[in-house]
C-alpha cells in the first residue's frame, strides 16, 4: 500500500516518526495563593502534530511530483486527506511553524545533483510536517 496526499502519491519510504511521542491530554499546573498545586487537564481536539521522515535511502521523489506536492501545501488552509501504509486516513494541514517541507538533491555520488534539473530530477524528501485535524474512521 502506498501512501498518499490526496491523490498525489508519496515516496514509500516515509515513515511517520512521532506517532508515539504526543499526547491527547493538556495540562496545567500552577500554585494558588495557599500553596496548593491547582492542575487542570482536558483533551487536546485538534493539531496533533505528524512527521514523515524520509531520507536518501528511502524517500526519492521526482521533481515533477515534487511540483504538484509543493503547490498542494502552498495552499492556505488546504483540506488535504491524507492516507498511511496502513490504509488509516487523515486530515491534515501543512504545519506552517516548522520548515513543513525538507527536500534536498539526491546526491549522485559526490554531486549536490544537476544544475538544470528537468522533470525527471530525483529529489530527496527529508520530512514533511503536518498537523493532525482529525482522524477518518471508515
Amino acid at each position: 500500500m502506498s501512501i498518499t496526499l490526496n491523490d498525489l502519491e508519496l515516496p514509500n519510504g516515509l515513515r511517520w516518526i512521532d506517532e508515539y511521542t504526543w499526547t491527547p491530554v493538556v495540562q496545567n499546573a500552577e500554585y494558588s495563593l495557599t500553596g496548593a498545586m491547582v492542575i487542570e487537564e482536558a483533551i487536546k481536539l485538534a493539531g496533533r502534530p505528524m512527521t514523515l521522515l524520509g531520507g536518501d535511502r528511502f524517500a526519492w521523489i521526482r521533481r515533477s511530483a515534487l511540483n504538484q506536492l509543493k503547490a498542494l501545501l502552498d495552499i492556505p488552509t488546504p483540506s488535504l486527506t491524507l492516507t498511511l501504509h496502513d490504509n488509516r486516513q487523515f486530515v491534515v494541514i501543512p504545519d506552517r511553524n516548522n520548515s513543513y517541507l525538507e527536500i534536498s538533491p539526491l546526491p549522485l555520488l559526490y554531486d549536490s545533483g544537476p544544475s538544470d534539473p528537468i522533470d525527471d530530477t530525483w529529489y530527496v524528501v527529508n520530512n514533511i510536517h503536518f498537523l493532525i485535524l482529525s482522524e477518518i474512521t471508515n
